[in-house]
């Protein structure tokens, strides 16, 4: 694998990761039902992003 693209893979990582604790703690503090409704899928799609790119760096480093 390319340097530039592990480094890129893992900085797309740790974004997702720090957009995902984000969306978790706005979750956790809003009482108002459509801010709910917005963490929970905001947050489920961030979840899979997260798996996407995981995945993709991990069969990434395997072919290395």
């Amino acid at each position: 694998m390319g340097e530039h693209k592990a480094l890129s893979l893992s900085r797309a990582l740790a974004e997702t990761g720090r957009a995902l604790e984000a969306a978790r703690s706005g979750f956790d503090e809003t009482a108002d039902g459509d801010l709910l409704a917005y963490y929970l899928y905001e947050t489920h799609a961030l979840e899979a992003r997260y798996a996407c790119l995981l995945r993709r760096a991990r069969e990434e480093r395997g072919q290395r």
